[in-house]
């Protein structure tokens, strides 16, 4: 250390800025930038020139407590995740995180205007929308679907599971490819906003967090890794449309379902909300990805007993019999 009075090397620091002014400068750059994740207060640790290494934000509410100062935010934790905010909006910081992990879960994807109308009915005060997006911003989760320099619009969360990402899986696991078309129908039964999302939203989704390329109009899985399996009423309903070559028409399907100890009720919801099927221009249920048999060859009520088929024959015999 440099002695008071004595010229200083060019390479040494002669005396380290007072902890107060730092203090300060550091909890003016705060209430300027709040909300804040721990990249960004990081980085304005190093430009105001403070030494604390800061791993968590635990670390700076000690370096102020250590120095008998108030400490210039509040922590907000939901979901794995944590941000500083303002104190006087902790609450709704709250209010909106929590919000946010739950429709991400739900959904897969979420826009930010729903997020925000979703806040307002759970919140007692009215939440800007530019205080959301802040905060969505702070958060490290946070994965933007709507692509660089556009509106921010649609967000998702890495590393979360929901149930559009299982679903995604899930078809994926059953066909190598399927068309986007295809695809988008499908997860529009699992998620309301897969149908209100812009189709490039959706395909950033896809490429980013669920694991798959696009190309030539047809999504593929980029890697071979474990994708969930069916549950046992999905398996069935799979079995019985690959033996019939893919589709099969819902009498038929119902009836053979029961044979298989497929309850109705459980068929019903599997054939309303499952992404694995689809239905044909003709009411006929189909795989996700597979086409079936020609129309023409499609099994329908040729599938029933012959002790239904008796009164065909004779009401034609009737005609017959009246014409004379």
């Amino acid at each position: 250390m440099t002695l008071p009075g004595s010229p200083a090397a060019p390479h040494q620091i002669v005396l380290s800025l007072p902890d107060q002014h730092v203090l300060g400068k550091l909890a003016t750059s705060f209430a300027e930038r709040l909300p804040l994740g721990l990249r960004e207060i990081r980085a304005l640790l190093a430009s105001d020139g403070c030494p604390l290494q800061c791993h968590q934000l635990a670390d700076v509410v000690r370096y102020y407590r250590a120095r008998g100062a108030m400490v210039p935010f509040r922590i907000v934790r939901f979901g794995g995740m944590e941000v500083a905010v303002a104190s006087q909006q902790a609450r709704a910081a709250a209010q909106v995180g929590a919000a946010a992990v739950r429709m991400v879960q739900h959904w897969g994807i979420v826009s930010v205007q729903a997020l925000v109308d979703r806040t307002e009915i759970v919140s007692t005060a009215l939440v800007p929308r530019a205080f959301v997006e802040r905060l969505l911003a702070a958060l490290p989760a946070t994965r933007w679907l709507d692509g660089a320099g556009q509106r921010r619009d649609w967000f998702s969360f890495s590393a979360r599971r929901t149930g559009l990402g299982e679903a995604v899986d899930k078809l994926l696991s059953l066909q190598r490819r399927v068309s986007v078309e295809d695809l988008r129908a499908a997860l529009a039964r699992v998620s309301t906003a897969v149908s209100e999302a812009p189709a490039t939203v959706l395909e950033r989704y896809l490429l980013d967090l669920a694991g798959c390329s696009v190309s030539d109009g047809c999504v593929s899985a980029t890697a071979s890794g474990d994708r969930p399996l069916l549950t046992k009423a999905e398996a069935t309903l799979v079995e019985l449309l690959r033996g019939a070559g893919g589709r099969l028409e819902p009498g038929t399907l119902r009836r053979r379902a029961a044979e298989k100890a497929l309850s109705d009720a459980t068929l019903t919801r599997l054939l309303r909300f499952s992404p694995l099927v689809t239905r044909t221009i003709d009411g006929d249920v189909r795989l996700l990805g597979d086409e079936g048999p020609a129309p023409g060859r499609r099994e329908r009520a040729t599938d029933i007993s012959p002790a239904k088929a008796k009164p065909a024959p004779t009401r034609s015999l009737l005609r017959v019999r009246l014409a004379s």
